[in-house]
């Protein structure tokens, strides 16, 4: 199994989305809607303001012809500098994604019950999967300097040390984390990810956590936070 272009706009200073309960945000994708409560302190990216389009538009063009991007969601308080134009970078976000198999937008899958989607993943990730950071690198490069208008940026360097591996498979999903190192004009960072997948609506949803690493219970913590957000979306939406 290839994992295609899981990762845009690292540390870069993207509707899809409305909202419903104080605390949830109703995401519309494929051919359904999925309802997402995400920990309080992230705010969901609004494509009505300019700095959140601009993020969301480096998303969906690097993931074009291999994932909708359904929704994102960065820090509240970091969002909020960086729609004031400020110049920080993310230090935690998440991206929810649903593959398309080559075309615009994802569809659902017939006659696949949330269990047989989870142990069929689980036994993939556990053979090993590859990760074509060669195509990640380009598809992020060319997708930025698309939105920005300019070729006359640095070029953004994503690696990874290995595969991703599985982390945990439950009722509700299954988990693989993986270990980035990205460079950007703001020097190297080191980013823990851990990628999520769950049947919704008939639908393959991944919801993708990333923060910058620190030590080997960053993996734990994203792990937890990827599975707390999977539960929750099935409970929300069965």
């Amino acid at each position: 199994m290839k994992i295609y272009p899981l990762v845009a706009a690292l540390g870069l200073s993207a509707s899809l989305a409305t909202a419903t309960l104080a605390d949830s945000t109703l995401f519309n994708f494929g051919q359904t809607n999925v309802t997402v409560r995400a920990d309080n302190k992230y705010c969901a990216l609004n494509a009505t303001q300019k700095f959140d389009k601009a993020w969301l538009d480096v998303q969906i063009k690097s993931n074009a012809g291999n994932n909708e991007v359904v929704g994102a969601y960065l820090l509240c308080d970091e969002l909020a500098q960086l729609r004031g134009g400020a110049p920080i970078a993310n230090t935690r976000w998440i991206i929810l994604l649903s593959p398309t198999q080559g075309g615009a937008k994802a569809g659902p899958i017939s006659g696949v019950t949330r269990k047989q989607l989870i142990d069929l993943l689980a036994k993939e990730f556990d053979k090993g999967v590859s990760l074509d950071v060669d195509e990640i690198n380009k598809s992020v490069n060319n997708a930025t300097r698309e939105v920005m208008g300019t070729n006359d940026l640095p070029p953004i360097e994503i690696s990874s040390s290995g595969a991703p591996s599985l982390l945990a498979k439950t009722d509700e999903g299954v988990f693989a984390g993986l270990k980035l190192q990205v460079t950007t004009a703001d020097g190297p960072a080191t980013i823990g990810a851990v990628i999520g997948m769950t049947l919704i609506n008939d639908h393959m949803l991944s919801v993708n956590v990333y923060r910058q690493f620190e030590d080997p219970k960053t993996i734990n913590m994203l792990l937890g936070e990827a599975s707390a957000m999977i539960e929750k979306i099935v409970d929300l939406n069965d």
